[in-house]
């Protein structure tokens, strides 16, 4: 089975087949995708900072001086993510290109030889298609 992204907040996980298996929200895909969920580090930061501030923080719920720390996380977060938007690619996707490029000068001479071509490149590192499991009721990307 496969995580597609449908839109920009919509996911779904479709069977080999191309039966649709279950929709997914785009925090728990986001989740999968990116190996972290923002609203997690937002209240791992929220206790962090109410706990050392001696705001009252007592272990089993957030009070609302947490609450006020990951919302203003989760705007800074979104806002970075707003600034570098233009930036498509990571710095892994920058050495895998490099890599690619390396590996298709030194193969010029052999008979399977096949053209990079670098628009398919660029394609195929924007991703809009995962492999992925079901593992204990969480979305593993595989």
């Amino acid at each position: 089975m496969k995580l597609v992204k449908l839109t920009e907040k919509h996911y779904a996980v479709v069977a080999d087949c191309g039966k649709k298996y279950e929709y997914i929200s785009a925090a728990e895909a986001e989740e999968a995708i990116n190996g972290y969920s923002v609203e997690k580090m937002a209240e791992n930061y929220a206790k962090r900072y109410t706990d050392k501030n001696n705001y009252g923080y007592n272990g089993d719920s957030l009070c609302i001086e947490d609450r006020i720390e990951m919302e203003a996380y989760i705007e800074g977060f979104n806002a970075h993510k707003e600034l570098v938007k233009g930036k498509v690619f990571t710095v892994d996707d920058m050495r895998k290109a490099w890599n690619a490029a390396f590996i298709d000068a030194m193969s010029l001479d052999e008979e399977t030889y096949k053209p990079l071509f670098f628009e398919v490149f660029i394609q195929s590192l924007q991703q809009t298609e995962w492999p992925c499991k079901f593992e204990n009721g969480k979305l593993v990307i595989l």
